[in-house]
C-alpha cells in the first residue's frame, strides 16, 4: 500500500514538520506501507530518512531534476501537474502535515476528489492547526463541507495516524 506525504518543502531539520515527518516515515516502513512523496527537499526527504529499507520509497519528480538521496524508486513526469496527478493516482492513503501552497493544493485536490467519490475508499488523514482552522472554516460558509466532514481524518500526532490506517 503507498502512502502519499505531503507538506512543507522547506521544512529544515530538527523542525516540527521534519521530525513529524521522519517518524511518520519510520512508522509507516515498520508495518510495510510504500512512502510516496514529491522526491526533494523538507518533509520529501525527512519522512525517508529512518524510514526502513523493506518498502519503496517513491519519489515523484520532474524530468531533468535529481530526488533526494533517499529515494529508491523515481516516477519521472513532465510538468507540476502532471507530477500532482500521479502523486494522487498512485497513493492509496494521503498525510497531509503543516505545508504552503504547494501542500494546499495537494490537500484541496485530494478533499474535492473524495468529496466527488472519485477516490473510492482512499483515507485522507491531516495534521495541524492550519489545515483544522481551514476545514472549519470552509464548513462554515459552505453547508456540503458540513455534511461531509467524516470524508477528513484529524490526526494529533503519529499514534492516530497509525491507528486511521489501520482501521478498516
Amino acid at each position: 500500500m503507498n502512502v502519499a506525504i505531503f507538506g512543507n518543502a522547506n521544512a529544515k531539520p530538527n523542525s516540527y514538520e521534519w521530525d513529524l515527518a521522519k517518524q511518520l516515515g519510520e512508522e509507516l516502513s515498520k508495518r510495510g506501507y510504500n512512502i510516496v512523496t514529491g522526491g526533494y527537499s523538507g518533509v520529501m526527504e525527512a519522512a525517508y530518512i529512518n524510514a526502513k529499507d523493506n518498502i519503496e520509497k517513491i519519489g515523484v519528480i520532474l524530468k531533468d531534476t535529481q530526488p533526494n538521496q533517499y529515494v529508491n524508486k523515481v516516477i519521472e513526469v513532465d510538468d507540476y501537474i502532471s507530477r500532482l496527478l500521479k502523486l494522487v493516482e498512485i497513493a492509496d492513503i494521503y498525510i497531509v502535515l503543516p505545508g504552503g501552497t504547494g501542500t494546499l493544493l495537494e490537500f484541496s485536490m485530494v478533499w474535492a476528489l473524495k468529496e466527488r467519490n472519485l477516490l473510492g475508499d482512499k483515507k485522507i488523514i491531516v495534521m495541524g492547526e492550519e489545515w483544522y482552522e481551514l476545514i472549519d472554516m470552509m464548513a462554515f460558509y459552505n453547508e456540503k463541507v458540513l455534511d461531509n466532514l467524516n470524508i477528513i481524518n484529524k490526526a494529533e500526532n503519529v499514534e492516530d495516524v497509525i491507528k486511521i490506517i489501520e482501521n478498516n
